[in-house]
């Protein structure tokens, strides 16, 4: 580890994470298990790289990018610059523009500690375009109760907080492991309170379940089985509001 980034920890303390930047490591956890190809730039660059995550540091507020590819060989030192971050994910482009806070090694080779960001961000058509609300501006909770077609069936009821919401579904933060009481395709009864954007009872399917060890929560991601056209329209205004806001934000907008 370089005397630089040694420092760094040194001074920096211990730092708790906001929701959406648990999110994020949730994301980078995925990346780093998975060995995703990253394609780094350096904001307002054209010229780009390649580079993998390596290592997580959540307690201390980063983690740690490979050397580029090709080696960086520009006139700026990339520490203190803004980096994007991208990769293709589903057909869309999804993308952290970082700080990146020191020069380091790791297992003998050189590598970038950034710092993690509050937004991820996502490039894709309107219509699927999905409003980030958990750790942002509006509140947002949810109450959860399985639908069972026998009257006398256990029906479990949770609560937690909405991650996102598009016009064709949510996605959900709860408490805990709910691997082994949930599963892929079941339905549930939602009560979704969010704060200017929408407020209703739904019914939801669950198309994915996603547990992490470290943060302790159950990541659901649903799509509404039934939702009035009213509320649909209503939502899809709301969020494209959103989505306006965003961009105009991000066109003048420095990550630090």
């Amino acid at each position: 580890m370089s005397s630089l980034l040694k420092k760094w920890l040194k001074r920096e303390t211990l730092t708790v994470l906001s929701p959406a930047q648990q999110s994020i490591v949730m994301k980078l956890q995925d990346w780093l298990r998975e060995h995703r190809m990253l394609r780094v730039s350096l904001l307002g660059d054209t010229q780009s790289y390649q580079s993998l995550v390596v290592a997580l540091q959540p307690d201390r507020n980063c983690f740690v990018i490979d050397e580029l590819f090709p080696r960086y060989q520009g006139s700026l030192a990339l520490v203190g610059q803004t980096l994007k971050v991208a990769l293709k994910d589903h057909g869309r482009e999804v993308y952290l523009q970082c700080h990146c806070l020191a020069e380091t090694m790791h297992q003998g080779l050189p590598a970038y500690a950034l710092k993690i960001p509050q937004h991820l961000m996502q490039t894709q058509r309107r219509r699927g375009y999905r409003a980030l609300v958990s750790g942002a501006m509006r509140q947002s909770e949810v109450v959860l109760r399985v639908v069972s077609a026998s009257v006398d069936a256990h029906m479990p009821t949770l609560s937690g907080i909405v991650k996102d919401v598009s016009i064709w579904g949510v996605g959900l933060v709860v408490q805990g492991d709910w691997r082994e009481k949930l599963m892929v395709s079941q339905h549930l009864g939602a009560q979704i309170m969010v704060e200017d954007l929408l407020q209703a009872e739904v019914f939801l399917e669950i198309k994915n379940i996603r547990y992490d060890s470290q943060t302790h929560l159950t990541t659901l991601g649903c799509v509404f089985v039934s939702i009035a056209q009213q509320l649909q329209a209503q939502l899809q205004r709301k969020i494209t509001e959103i989505q306006r806001l965003h961009v105009r934000q991000l066109r003048d907008s420095q990550v630090v």
